[in-house]
């Protein structure tokens, strides 16, 4: 059965369908595996990288409020400056 053209962009029902994979060469099943695959690592990864941007972004916010703090002691001619840093939770 042909698909009737409805216009740039669209698909008849017909096409949306989810493909029968039963149907499909070897060859094309593989790679639409690789690529599913391949998708799955790229989203796991760009999670991990968002995670790490975060914890870079607030390190480099704890450094700059660091040196702000200690540029205030120097300049009140403070003594001895201690900092405490509590773990992440």
């Amino acid at each position: 059965m042909a698909s009737a053209w409805i216009g740039p962009g669209h698909r008849s029902a017909s096409m949306l369908k989810s493909p029968d994979l039963s149907s499909a060469p070897p060859g094309e099943v593989q790679r639409d595996e690789t690529i599913a695959g391949l998708r799955n690592q790229l989203r796991e990864a760009t999670a991990q990288v968002t995670e790490v941007q975060g914890k870079l972004d607030a390190l480099a916010s704890a450094t700059a409020n660091l040196y702000e703090n200690l540029a205030l002691k120097k300049r009140q001619g403070g003594g001895r400056l201690v900092t405490i840093l509590r773990a992440a939770d």
